[in-house]
């Protein structure tokens, strides 16, 4: 039997609260009223309700529904030898943490007779997926093999998968992710508490965060620079100055080995050799590459494209060609998957990327082949 598993993007999945069932990510009404918080606990005391995935998230007509019309033209290849299955998972914790999730539902298709593996991802999805496909459940510190998880699986896509890091990764955790009327449950302090933060950002260059002021950059996988800065949880006098230390140390420790092992290069273990890559990029809009801090002006964030052409050094660093998110060159697939990959550079927009019909088109012709 044939399994074809969808692995959603950031903020892809809806989360509900284990204890009540409640949704809190995203119930229509939030988007309309600045409440709600989705932050994990960064200290002692710091006491969240836990929240599990359930399903992909799927939005009203009046919003742009992402994710619909791939599920749609996916859900009609549903037959007696093949189905469809959506991966959801709590997108907030690390991507350790998500692909060991995957690792198991994969492992439980197999058990019930799936032979045949193939996956379609987006954005962060690919991410994990990627990580999941070479070194499972892995941790960094621990990699004793590599592409097992990987056999069996005939057909991966990745579409508009940020490998090396998206500058708006800093944007959403030092300015906050606005979810239309709502800027709280997604604020600054709210996705400064996520991994998954600190693992998107940006390595395609070294001056990813820039003070306007003097032309050092900030190194944002180094706590010492968050600390010597007073930025990111450092500016909240409310926590306590050695949790944020040790919480930011591990969790920046763990994002330098995620993002190192993704773009690492082919080792003595190849990729199977049965199984094809399709990968997928846009290099048709403007998209942030670096950002500037104003260090002198409470740490105010500089990221629109009228300011950044007011700074001299930015006019020709910050803004390269992508997809409006995930900069082109952060898009090309690692060079570990070079030998079985197929890239194809499309025209479009991250957040439209499924109401393009030749994207569609395109994965499930790659899936059924």
């Amino acid at each position: 039997m044939k399994a074809i598993i969808f692995v959603p993007g950031y903020k892809g999945s809806i989360l509900k609260n284990e204890e009540t069932g409640e949704s809190v990510w995203m119930p229509i009404s939030l988007l309309f009223r600045n409440k709600g918080s989705l932050a994990l606990p960064v200290a002692k005391g710091d006491i969240r309700p836990s929240l599990i995935a359930a399903g992909i998230l799927r939005l009203p007509p009046l919003v742009p529904d992402i994710y619909g019309p791939i599920l749609e033209r996916l859900a009609g290849l549903n037959n007696n030898n093949t189905k469809v299955f959506h991966f959801s998972y709590d997108w907030r914790q690390s991507i350790l943490t998500s692909a060991a999730a995957l690792k198991k539902l994969v492992e439980n298709l197999r058990k019930t007779g799936y032979r045949e593996i193939n996956f379609v991802s987006h954005s962060m999805g690919g991410i994990v997926l990627a990580y999941y496909l070479r070194y499972g459940d892995q941790g960094p510190e621990q990699i004793e093999r590599e592409w097992v998880e990987a056999k069996g699986v005939k057909n991966a896509v990745f579409c508009a998968s940020p490998f090396q890091g998206t500058a708006r990764a800093l944007v959403y955790t030092l300015s906050g992710n606005r979810q239309l009327f709502n800027n709280s449950i997604l604020s600054s302090r709210v996705s400064l508490s996520f991994p998954v933060a600190y693992e998107m950002m940006p390595t395609y260059t070294r001056s990813v965060l820039n003070p306007i002021d003097h032309n050092d950059s900030i190194d944002v996988f180094s706590v010492e620079s968050w600390q010597r800065h007073q930025i990111g949880l450092f500016g909240y006098p409310e926590l306590p100055k050695n949790e944020v230390y040790t919480f930011l140390d591990k969790t920046l420790n763990t994002a330098r080995g995620v993002l190192k092992l993704l773009n690492r290069g082919k080792s003595e273990t190849l990729m199977p050799e049965s199984m094809r890559i399709l990968s997928i990029i846009s290099n048709d809009y403007p998209t942030l590459r670096e950002t500037y801090i104003d260090l002198k002006n409470s740490n105010r964030l500089i990221y629109e494209l009228k300011q950044l052409r007011k700074i001299e050094r930015a006019r020709e660093n910050a803004i390269c060609s992508g997809d409006g998110l995930v900069c082109e060159e952060s898009g090309r697939h690692p060079f570990s998957f070079s030998d079985r990959c197929t890239e194809r550079v499309l025209s479009f927009n991250h957040k439209t990327v499924f109401q393009k019909k030749k994207v569609n088109d395109l994965i499930l012709d790659f899936v059924t082949s």
